[in-house]
């Protein structure tokens, strides 16, 4: 699916390198451009179900993919086929010449689907480029592109054989690292085209957007170390039906993770402020407590978390959808208790509890005639239980 869920929340921030993959051209903020992400190429996942102060605030987390570093030099070609005309092609090629590394991806995937108008054509290409000094200086390049080409069936009581839909997206990130201290800037840019001669009707919408992050730690003396950073973000839409919209946000945050010699006990405590162009500014603070010794880890998490409306809830309108420039952003706060017990490497169960208050819930409303819009609707809790093994 195109969703992701932690402890009961999708309000999940995904990045690849440091640039998001939430969809902007989306009403839902929960859907995520896992068509950006080959799995060949991906080196490390680092998932933070409590991860609100340091990326972002959001309610559900935070998945970090990271990309393979261009160290060895190895290719890989690989081909399936099946019914209904469909078949997948992938390229993956990595080079590496002393300090330099080149990566290339393609893929092809194509089918036919199995109903009228339900085929689908993707293609993808992406192109990375290291580069890594002995003296803690190193940097990458990456630029991945997509388009897809799909037929829209409809429902089976509601089919619609003409209607056709088209996405095309260039996302791109630029990293570098000096030591402690980390830049990654990111460019990502979405087209989408939805027609229906049938029903005589046509969208487009397209959205770019800029960002750049700053990490890095520093010492303050006997309070020890802590981890800082900031991002700046704009970003951009248009289409036929939505009017053309900018705005900008920024996030600064300051981490503190305490241990103890010594003692298998731990804490740590963070904030961040986030101010925006078109909503007030907020304080999403966090604080943590745990155990962690070789078989058991106990860790008790509090934090709070803000969640602002994508532009497509405020402002985007259809034959079943208003717009609503007025809603606002949800505020929450979460609490979540997590313990987990292992055996060397081959063995690790955890358990997960739960509990969230989310104020200002946005929810979509349908009213009388089948129209309806995006509103905020009250206080809304969530709890659970979460396990693995």
């Amino acid at each position: 699916g195109r969703t992701v869920s932690l402890y009961g929340s999708r309000m999940v921030t995904v990045l690849l390198d440091e640039r998001p993959l939430n969809d902007p051209l989306s009403a839902h903020p929960v859907y995520i451009n896992w068509d950006l992400v080959s799995l060949e190429g991906i080196e490390r996942i680092e998932i933070y179900k409590t991860g609100g102060a340091a990326f972002g605030g959001t309610s559900g987390g935070v998945i970090l993919l990271t990309t393979k570093k261009v160290a060895t030099s190895q290719g890989m070609i690989e081909a399936s086929f099946g019914n209904l005309e469909t078949q997948n092609y992938s390229v993956n090629y990595m080079k590496n010449i002393k300090s330099i590394g080149i990566g290339l991806t393609s893929e092809w995937d194509k089918t036919g689907g199995y109903r009228v108008n339900d085929d689908k054509d993707k293609k993808k290409i992406g192109l990375k480029l290291g580069y890594k000094t002995q003296k803690q200086l190193a940097f990458d390049l990456s630029i991945d592109y997509f388009t897809e080409d799909r037929g829209r069936p409809g429902l089976p009581a509601f089919p619609t054989p003409q209607a056709r839909g088209r996405g095309d997206a260039v996302s791109s990130s630029f990293g570098l690292k000096l030591g402690s201290f980390k830049s990654d800037t990111y460019f990502n840019q979405y087209e989408k085209k939805e027609t229906d001669p049938d029903r005589q009707f046509y969208t487009t919408l397209k959205s770019w957007t800029v960002g750049e992050t700053l990490r890095t730690g520093f010492s303050a003396g006997r309070l020890g170390a802590f981890d800082t950073g900031i991002n700046i973000e704009t970003a951009h839409i248009e289409g036929n039906k939505v009017e053309p919209r900018h705005e900008e946000k920024c996030g600064l945050y300051l981490i503190k993770n305490i241990r103890w010699k010594e003692s298998p006990f731990n804490a740590g405590f963070g904030a961040r402020i986030n101010l925006y162009s078109e909503f007030p500014a907020v304080i999403s603070p966090e604080i943590k407590a745990g155990y962690d010794s070789k078989a058991l880890s106990i860790q008790a998490t509090a934090r709070t978390t803000h969640n602002i409306p994508t532009f497509l809830q405020r402002y985007y309108e259809t034959s079943y959808l208003r717009p609503n420039p007025d809603l606002e952003m949800e505020k929450g706060v979460d609490y979540s208790l997590s313990l987990s017990h292992r055996s060397g490497d081959s063995y690790e169960a955890v358990l997960s509890l739960f509990f969230s208050e989310v104020r200002d819930r946005i929810t979509y409303v349908r009213e009388d005639g089948g129209m309806g819009r995006y509103e905020n609707l009250g206080e809304v809790t969530r709890r659970g239980v979460e396990a693995s093994l």
